[in-house]
């Protein structure tokens, strides 16, 4: 006994169309529907000399910027005035308002120019990073343990590391020596012209060996040189 076929519903022939999903209200709405979409920046740099992984300011950019650039959200990163270092601050506008995140700091000697656009270029990478809220994951397929993985101490060890500075171990070793044999004596101006007979370089590296102890009362000796026009 032959049967009649069961006539298909329209909705199993038609193509399911999505729904039309209505326009962001404001920049926040929109700034939800963003961080709905977006996914995490991967490590795309590697410093050979330290062995470490990271993810480029680049990569932080192009993981953002078209997931926010499709919601109608726009950013810019500003410098701020400070002393002692450099601040970056991410805002957010569309939808005829803006939504400024809050500077990121970093410490850092400005008079080292070197150092101080390091430090610029990680604290536009962070400010984004915590803007945004997304996360920057090793592309390894998730094998590596992250208690395992390198992590920068300091500003300056980041910037030593995304520079890829080096210097001769051994001399390094001899002017760590010298340095905090000075401090040891109180002699500051021994102190500060071992500092001197370094290159950029090398006075970055060297900086961030000395224990903390020695470095506040370094950084108080060049001060006050400073103040008494020296």
């Amino acid at each position: 006994m032959n049967m009649a076929t069961k006539p298909k519903k329209v909705q199993e022939i038609l193509p399911q169309v999505p729904e039309q999903q209505e326009p962001p209200k404001n920049l926040m709405d929109a700034y939800l529907r963003f961080q709905q979409d977006v996914g995490h920046a991967t490590f795309d740099s590697q410093n050979p000399h330290f062995k470490s992984d990271f993810a480029s300011l680049k990569q932080v950019i192009d993981t953002v910027r078209p997931v926010l650039n499709r919601h109608g959200i726009t950013f810019i990163q500003t410098s701020l005035p400070c002393n002692g270092g450099v601040s970056v601050e991410t805002t957010f506008h569309g939808y005829g308002e803006s939504i400024p995140t809050g500077p990121v700091f970093m410490p850092v000697d400005r008079a080292n120019a070197h150092a101080a656009m390091g430090a610029y270029t990680y604290a536009k990478r962070c400010s984004l990073v915590l803007a945004t809220g997304i996360g920057v994951d090793k592309d390894d397929d998730g094998n590596a343990a992250t208690a395992n993985a390198p992590r920068p101490t300091s500003v300056t060890q980041t910037v030593i590391e995304q520079e890829g500075l080096e210097m001769d171990e051994e001399k390094k070793e001899d002017y760590l020596y010298r340095i905090e044999d000075a401090f040891k004596q109180d002699d500051k101006n021994g102190c500060i012209e071992l500092i001197q007979e370094l290159t950029e370089d090398e006075k970055l590296i060297v900086w961030n060996s000395l224990p903390s102890k020695a470095r506040t009362q370094i950084r108080k000796w060049g001060n006050e040189d400073k103040e008494e026009g020296k």
